[in-house]
């Protein structure tokens, strides 16, 4: 196989793993929404540089990981960047069956103790 064949095969390979994953990003919907106007950092949260912008309140974002009080966060208009764990609200809360209620466990009474 020649370089070249293996180097497009390779630059194809990719471009459908990108396009698979922005698909599935898509697909599975996001798991947070923005509730205020957050400032952004590409670098992480870490960085000694101002943030590289904006994401408006109500922007709605994949979780991939968090660093201390910042997710790492993916929006559907291809932003990859940290935002305040503040500034984020998950859109499954309120969402979620309630857990069912424990048993209360009844306290056995003086003639079941034996007292």
């Amino acid at each position: 196989m020649t370089t070249t064949r293996r180097f497009w095969q390779g630059f194809t390979g990719a471009c459908a793993l990108v396009v698979g994953l922005a698909g599935l990003t898509a697909a599975s919907g996001c798991s947070h929404v923005l509730i205020n106007t957050a400032p952004y950092y590409e670098d992480g949260p870490w960085q000694l540089d101002p943030p590289q912008g904006e994401l408006q309140a109500g922007t709605h974002v994949l979780v991939v990981g968090r660093k201390g009080t910042y997710s790492h966060v993916w929006t559907i208009t291809g932003v990859d960047a940290y935002v305040w764990d503040g500034d984020l609200h998950s859109i499954f809360e309120g969402k979620r069956e309630p857990p069912p209620p424990k048993e209360l466990k009844q306290q056995p009474t003086d003639a079941e103790s034996g007292s």
